[in-house]
Parts: C-alpha cells; structure tokens; sequence
C-alpha cells in the first residue's frame, strides 16, 4: 500500500510539474522558474498539506511583497538598509522555517522585494508577477492534488490513529509479559520514540484536513478528544514501566486476571481498528470492564501492595481512554 501511493505521489508530482513547465513558457517568459518552484515547493503528500501550504505561501508571499516594497519607498537607494536588512531577513527566514511556513515566506519574499528594487527601476512589475506567478503554482498544486490521483489527511489521520493504537498495546503486552514472565523488554526505549513520532505525525495530519473540503462538518471537538486519549495513553504506559519495574508478588490468581484483561483488550484494539476503518461497528467494553472489575477485586485484596494499586490504575486509565477514543469515533462516524 505504501509503494503504490508512493507511486501515485510521483504520478501527480510529474504531471503538475509538467502542466507548470508548459503554462510558464506562454504566461511566464520573464520569471519562467516560478511558476514550476512554487508547484514543486506545494505539491505535497495530501490534500490537505498542499491547501494548507499553498494558502500560508499566498499569504506570505503577498504581504512580504508589500512589506519589502514599503520598506524600499521608505528608505530609497540607501545602501546601509541593504546592508542591514538583508542579513536580518534572511535570518529571520531560516529561523522562522522550522516552525512556520508562512511566516518564513514573508521575510523571505520580503528580503527578494527589497532586492529587486536595486535591480529592477519598476519593482511594482516584479510585484505583480510574482503573485501570479505564486497563484498559478498554488492553484496547479491544488488542483493536481484534488484530481490526480487524491490523498486525503482525514485518510492519513484514521491510518495513524490505527498504527498509534495498535503500537501502544503492543508496547502494554511487552510491559506486561516483563512483569509476569520477567522478559525484559530491551527496545523499549525506540517503541516510545516510534509512539511519540506517530502523535507528531497525527497533529500534522489534524492540522492539515481542517483546510481540506468538509472540514467544517467534522466535530473537532471529538478529533480532539482522540488526539489527547492517544497521548494520556502514552503517559499511562511510561507510568506502567515505573510500575512493572518494582517488585510485586505475582500470585497466581493476579497472572491469570492480568492475562485476561491483556487478552480482552488485545482483541479490543482490533475491533477498534477496524471500526476506525469503517469495517465493523465499535466495540463493545463489557467483556474488557468485567475483566478490570477482577482485578479491582485483586487489588483491594492486596491494598497494602502499592505497586498492585498503581498497576490497576494505570490498566484501569489505558482502558477508559481506549473508551474515550471509541466514543469519539462513534461520534465521528455520526456526523460524516
């Protein structure tokens, strides 16, 4: 699956670069690199992220163009400006770059505007075709990224949310299996890193399908109520590692309850995932609360075992924030 998108990625890619290459070479003789840029720079893995890129660079190129154009009127054939607002902009370009793409556009563009008065003696030409030239790249982008062969971010976001969930119990099995069966789990460290980059990458999706086409029909309030249950239910996990690395009297009775939650549970996040993925109905929690209910009963009987209170809390938590994303999903599934 992941090389055949790959593969429409590159189709889509050629040709909207190809269709900027042609409508440079009768729109665009002076600047014939900008058009073809702009498209390459906003083609990007969905729809939504090149809406949302093309809408920030629009921006920042158009708002930079009068900022750099206001400041050469302002200070005209200074050179000591040129001087310093050069190395300033360009600083603040890179700077901005990590965290705001919009915002980098315009010091950028701003840093080009103030350039090219030196350069041109009619900068409001230049002014003029680089925002048409940045229209027809963001419009190509677009436009190849709603026909050619269409990516959504809801799509990205639902297959994120799967691999995060299915991620997460598989890292509780492995806590859980240290605990009983005293099997360390040596790359622990690696499945956090992988989970937190999945949630990273789960934000970037949200961000994006909110440009995308019926975005106002989603409930944001449930996406977020989903973003922020995969998150406690990582914390609940290092909580857990905490946890299963005290010692705790493992009876017999306490391995066959913790088996049979880790079990329920396992069979729960699959019925989940498919739920997400519109193959079956959310699950039901009966069998999952019966089996946290056996170990409620476990651990009031060893109340003075403080890691056995800390051990159910923390199972007790993963299960309602897996309760928590079920609702959310329902919900979701209501509204579309």
């Amino acid at each position: 699956m992941r090389r055949l998108l790959t593969s429409r990625d590159s189709w889509r890619a050629a040709i909207a670069i190809g269709i900027a290459v042609i409508l440079t070479h009768f729109a665009a003789p002076q600047f014939p690199y900008w058009i073809t840029m702009t498209t390459i720079i906003l083609m990007q893995s969905n729809i939504g992220a090149s809406i949302a890129k093309s809408y920030h660079r629009v921006l920042g190129t158009i708002f930079g163009l009068l900022a750099g154009l206001m400041l050469a009127m302002l200070f005209p054939h200074q050179v000591l400006l040129a001087y310093i607002a050069f190395p300033v902009l360009l600083l603040l370009f890179i700077y901005t770059l990590v965290f705001s793409y919009g915002l980098s556009m315009f010091f950028m563009t701003a840093l080009l505007a103030l350039l090219f008065t030196y350069i041109f003696p009619d900068p409001w030409h230049f002014m003029f075709w680089r925002i048409i030239d940045t229209l027809l790249g963001a419009a190509i982008a677009i436009l190849a990224s709603l026909l050619l062969f269409p990516t959504w971010a809801r799509r990205d976001f639902s297959d994120s949310l799967i691999d995060g969930i299915k991620a997460t119990q598989q890292l509780l099995q492995n806590l859980i299996e240290e605990l009983l069966y005293k099997e360390k789990v040596s790359d622990f460290i690696p499945k956090v890193i992988d989970i937190e980059a999945l949630l990273l990458k789960r934000r970037q999706y949200y961000a994006n399908l909110r440009y995308e086409p019926g975005a106002l029909n989603l409930d944001q309030g449930a996406v977020h109520a989903v973003l922020i249950a995969q998150e406690r239910m990582h914390s609940l996990l290092l909580s857990l590692r905490i946890a299963t690395r005290r010692p705790i009297k493992i009876t017999a009775e306490l391995q066959i309850g913790i088996e049979r939650f880790i079990t329920v549970n396992a069979r729960l996040v699959d019925d989940l995932a498919l739920a997400i993925d519109r193959k079956k109905a959310v699950p039901d929690f009966t069998e999952s609360y019966a089996a946290l209910c056996r170990l409620k009963e476990i651990a009031i009987q060893q109340e003075d075992d403080n890691v056995m209170v800390l051990l159910y809390r923390n199972l007790s938590g993963y299960n309602a924030e897996l309760k928590h994303i079920t609702q959310a999903i329902l919900q979701l599934r209501r509204d579309s």
